[in-house]
């Protein structure tokens, strides 16, 4: 019964216009899905890599790669403030 409903079924579609359906709708669709699966799949990967390899030069992850300068622009308040009186203003 199923498969003869299936049969007259098919047989009524237009087959152009299903191959052109399939063509602009489901293709694109199935298309994107598999770009984002890609996508999420292989992304971790490097990302987790230049975790590893590249944690001390990342800003903000380990040690640093280079140390602080001791002068000019890049001092805080503080360090100015003991650099020109010698003293240290923390209590």
């Amino acid at each position: 019964m199923f498969i003869t409903c299936l049969h007259i079924l098919y047989s009524c579609i237009d087959h152009k216009a299903l191959s052109l359906f399939i063509l602009l709708f489901v293709l694109p669709i199935l298309y994107h899905y598999l770009l984002l699966y890609l996508f999420f799949i292989t992304t971790p990967l490097p990302l987790f890599f230049l975790f590893l390899c590249g944690r001390r030069a990342l800003p903000g992850g380990g040690e640093r790669a280079t140390p602080p300068p001791k002068c000019g622009l890049f001092l805080t308040n503080q360090q100015r403030f003991v650099a020109i009186t010698g003293a240290d203003c923390k209590h």
